[in-house]
């Protein structure tokens, strides 16, 4: 994944928290809304992890990319 390119999972599991915690917001219920509560947070904390995947998979393929120069015995 390149620099700029959208990692669709983070994308998907950002729209998921979102709807989650609209569905808090809305909820009337006191128990739904201690279940939604749990729910959003156990969803920020999928998508901080897949967020953080993202970004060393995107820092580990631009290492590779640089060439490491030779260094002379002399």
């Amino acid at each position: 994944m390149g620099y700029g390119q959208v990692d669709f999972d983070v994308v998907e599991a950002r729209g998921t928290t979102r709807k989650l915690l609209n569905a808090f917001r809305t909820a009337s219920d006191p128990l739904v809304k201690k279940v939604l509560k749990g729910m959003v947070f156990d969803a920020l904390d999928h998508e901080a992890e897949l967020r953080v995947r993202s970004q060393a998979k995107h820092i580990v393929q631009i290492l590779h990319e640089v060439k490491t120069p030779e260094i002379s015995k002399n």
